[in-house]
């Protein structure tokens, strides 16, 4: 029994020098001569004939990996991935880039719908604000030619009775009317019917009169 441990003491000595110079082996190979002394090769070709029917592989090394690897150097192998581990790998690459792709695209859609949205109701609102100016310009517009009409009115009554006098010469002026007014921008065409003593052709005779608007108030010629 104690032979037996010694021997297997021995044999991890020799596997260990071997492995150091085999580093650049992926295996080691190891027999035991007629004298019991262990011997270890990177190669089965290289045991003795007499010793090949013993021969057994007694570890593997991945040089590579241990020279690269931390898990190496506390003698645990990095776990190889199976070829179904990487297809499943790359194609949850290709689903989370093609998500990627269709979220940006989303907000480049929901960016645009945006910038034409607000393009939208900013043309809506200018319309609106146009609309409502020309409303009020036309308001404004109604209220000035009714004010320039009030003001003619108040000016013939006012003042038309003396154009009418001198107009008689002297036939004596009973009254007048207003038969017709039309106005064109800041010019009146008025049209008067007089009715006066000792007139000829009925009792009343048409008048026509001019007035120009200064601005402030009418003249009548």
């Amino acid at each position: 029994m104690m032979g037996r441990m010694k021997s297997g003491v021995i044999a991890l000595a020799v596997l260990s020098l071997f492995a150091c110079a085999l580093a650049a082996s992926a295996e080691v190979f190891m027999y035991r001569d007629d004298a019991g002394k262990w011997h270890g090769v990177g190669s089965a070709n290289e045991v003795p004939e007499q010793y090949r029917d013993q021969l057994e592989q007694v570890a593997v090394f991945d040089n590579a990996s241990t020279a690269t690897s931390p898990e190496s150097d506390n003698g645990a192998d990095e776990p190889k991935k199976t070829p179904e581990e990487l297809k499943a790998e790359r194609e949850a690459a290709r689903a989370d880039e093609l998500r990627a792709k269709q979220k940006r695209q989303q907000e480049d859609e929901d960016a645009e719908y945006k910038r034409r949205q607000e393009e939208k109701d900013a043309a809506i609102k200018a319309e609106q604000e146009a609309e409502e100016k020309a409303k009020q310009a036309e308001e404004e517009r109604v209220k000035r030619e009714e004010k320039k009409r009030a003001d003619l009115i108040t000016t013939i009554n006012e003042r038309i009775t003396s154009r009418i006098l001198q107009k008689l010469g002297d036939k004596k002026f009973r009254n007048f009317r207003v038969a017709e007014v039309n106005i064109t921008g800041d010019i009146a065409a008025i049209k008067i019917m007089v009715s006066a003593e000792s007139m000829s052709g009925g009792d009343e005779v048409e008048m026509d009169f001019t007035g120009s608007y200064t601005g402030s108030y009418w003249d009548l010629y």
